[in-house]
């Protein structure tokens, strides 16, 4: 405040200052009450939300500030907790429409704010829990303690639940099976519940142990685990179950209450880590090896590796070896008392009564007349366990004497036949095999030539009497006679040679036996044909004779040469015959001229005569023929004349005698 135009007076000190103070100090007339207007808290609001809902508290101060506004916020867990039932807090300034995270314990207010939001995100968690709480305190530097307010975080889960869980199949030989029982979500409060186990078609005590308990989760746990021990026996018994139940819960209800595992002893189920597998299904552990001799039963006994308290399918596969089934043995026959009673094995499964473990299987065997070796059959046996069946050999000796071999065949066969067929056959059949060698061996006809060489080895497996040998035979267009091979058999095994040759005659005269519908081939020659030549007279008349075949043996051919218009003896000179066609000639002697072996054609010569008599062509015939023609084959020779037609001449005496002489022609 400051003086100024003074009248009457000069100004010694002319202005002062005053300072006015709004915060308690500075003058104050008697009477008065200093006045304060420095912010304090003036309250802290209490809010309530739904877990996962912001808490916004709202902090307003006393008086407004031209200045900012320090406050110190100060936090506190209740039965919240800060940090896991709510995120970092944060702080607007307008209203809520903005907000930026509290650094520190301080929140710097803008000049003229009263009001602000102090807000705590909380954490929608799963834990059943009742309504939970937390405080904020505020200050600022007026305030003797802080201000407060309780902000309160409601559930939103319901109680929990619990369910029990565990493997539905366990294998016999875990040891111990563990269940597990869970909470849905944790709790804030303790929570208890009983357990038991119960029989189902499996037994406490031999299948299982038996447990029972009561289980308590500490607030926030949400699995507890109960153990059952497993019994691990020797007998096969299927699927056994028991279970394992939940009942009185305290601090939560019950969701799934119950859980039933089947105990399996066939290899299957939950093994624990380390634990080998436990598989008590019976299978076939050993088939045994009998020997009888001939007439005795066979018996077979059978093992399992396992009892079953229930009945066991158990597959036969029976089979021949040496011995034949159902020559050798009759039908088989099965005991589950130890032999003293048998029935019949009906198909290919007997079924293994409860508890029985070993058992015999019964093949009777025949007493026949068959010789043979020892001979053997085996048994398989498998139940639906084994990868293979388990075999034993059973062998039977023999009580008869070896067989003998023996080979027939036709004696005759013709040339046409194509192939013969030889039989060999053993006296008595064997059960081993009988191997025999055979050959064919020349006697007058030859290998290559007029048959087949064949040899070999004949194999007569057990049971088989007759085998047969085929040996082609050669038909050829010459005829050879009668020409004899034969078959023989040496070196035997498993018989003796009773009879071992048979020899065949092969004809080709068209007899000797013939296979249906094969035509009989006859190769002996016939006279096929006679030429008929045509000559000057003079010239030799050669006839040409042919023959069907040609023959390994001289051929007898008949002529039967006959007088035409031309006269045998008059107009021809003997008959001569050449077989190396015309090189050289022979007499033919008497009506039968013999021809050479091989020769097919041959030639017969009539010389004509040249005589001086005018005639016209003069004609014979030959007939020729041997055993085979039904009669004569004929050419007709033809000779023409040379002479001319005859003149006329006279001729006499030149002087006669008046009275001629007596016999003088008139």
């Amino acid at each position: 405040m400051g003086l100024s135009a003074p009248t009457g007076a000069t100004i010694a000190s002319g202005s002062v200052t005053t300072t006015i103070h709004d915060d308690g100090t500075g003058f104050v007339p008697p009477g008065v009450t200093p006045d304060d207007d420095r912010p304090a808290v003036a309250s802290v609001s209490s809010p309530t939300v739904t877990e996962g809902a912001p808490l916004d508290f709202t902090v307003s101060l006393t008086h407004p500030s031209t200045t900012p506004t320090a406050v110190t916020l100060s936090p506190a867990s209740g039965t919240a907790t800060l940090g896991t039932d709510t995120d970092p807090a944060q702080v607007s300034f307008d209203g809520g429409a903005s907000f930026v995270p509290v650094v520190g314990s301080t929140v710097t207010v803008p000049a003229g704010v009263t009001d602000f939001i102090v807000r705590f995100p909380t954490v929608d968690d799963a834990i059943s829990e009742p309504a939970e709480t937390m405080t904020l305190g505020a200050a600022t530097a007026q305030n003797a303690s802080p201000v407060s307010g309780t902000g309160t975080i409601n559930d939103n889960d319901g109680a929990p639940q619990l369910s029990i869980s565990g493997p539905a199949d366990v294998n016999e030989a875990a040891g111990t099976i563990s269940y597990t029982v869970s909470l849905t979500n944790a709790s804030a409060s303790p929570v208890t519940v009983n357990y038991a186990t119960a029989d189902g078609t499996a037994t406490a005590g031999a299948d299982y142990t038996a447990s029972t308990g009561t289980l308590s989760f500490a607030p926030g746990e949400t699995s507890k685990t109960i153990t059952v021990p497993i019994t691990n026996d020797a007998t096969y018994e299927g699927a056994e179950t028991y279970s394992v139940g939940l009942s009185a819960p305290t601090g939560a209800t019950i969701a799934s209450g119950s859980v039933t595992t089947t105990i399996h002893d066939d290899g299957t189920g939950f093994v624990p880590p380390r634990v080998t597998p436990d598989d008590d299904r019976p299978a076939v552990a050993s088939v045994s090896s009998p020997t009888v001799t001939e007439g005795a039963p066979l018996d077979f006994t059978v093992s399992l590796t396992h009892p079953s308290t229930t009945p066991t399918a158990v597959t036969l596969s029976p089979a021949s070896g040496t011995a034949t089934l159902g020559t050798d043995t009759d039908p088989a026959q099965v005991s589950f008392d130890g032999g003293a009673s048998f029935v019949p094995v009906v198909g290919s499964t007997v079924t293994v009564p409860a508890g029985v473990t070993d058992f015999i299987v019964r093949f009777p065997t025949v007493d026949d007349a068959i010789s043979e070796p020892a001979e053997t059959m085996t048994l398989g046996a498998a139940t639906a366990q084994n990868a293979s069946p388990v075999s034993g050999t059973g062998t039977i000796n023999d009580n008869d004497g070896a067989p003998q071999l023996s080979i027939s065949g036709p004696a005759d066969v013709n040339e046409a036949a194509g192939t013969i067929s030889y039989t060999v056959s053993l006296t008595n059949a064997s059960a081993s095999p009988v191997t025999v060698n055979y050959a064919t061996a020349d006697g007058t006809a030859t290998a290559g030539a007029d048959y087949t060489a064949s040899t070999g080895t004949l194999s007569f497996a057990p049971g088989e009497t007759s085998k047969t040998i085929t040996v082609p035979i050669t038909n050829d267009a010459t005829y050879e006679g009668a020409e004899t091979y034969s078959v023989g058999l040496s070196a035997p095994t498993g018989a003796t040679i009773a009879s071992g040759s048979v020899t065949t005659t092969i004809h080709d005269d068209g007899t000797g036996f013939v296979p249906p519908g094969v035509t009989p081939d006859d190769d002996r020659p016939a006279v096929a044909s006679v030429s008929s030549p045509t000559v000057t007279e003079g010239a030799p008349l050669d006839f040409t004779v042919s023959l069907t075949h040609p023959s390994t043996t001289p051929t007898a051919v008949t002529l039967s040469p006959a007088s035409g218009t031309a006269t045998l003896g008059t107009d021809t000179d003997p008959a001569q015959v050449s077989f190396d066609g015309g090189a050289s000639f022979v007499p033919v002697v008497g009506s039968t001229v013999t021809v050479p072996a091989g020769v097919t054609d041959f030639i017969v010569r009539f010389p004509t005569v040249d005589d001086a008599i005018s005639e016209p062509a003069e004609t014979m015939t030959l007939g020729a023929a041997t055993a085979q023609n039904a009669s004569p084959v004929s050419g007709t020779g033809t000779i023409n004349d040379n002479d001319g037609a005859p003149q006329l001449s006279i001729s006499g005496p030149a002087d006669v005698n008046k009275r001629p002489a007596p016999s003088a022609t008139r």
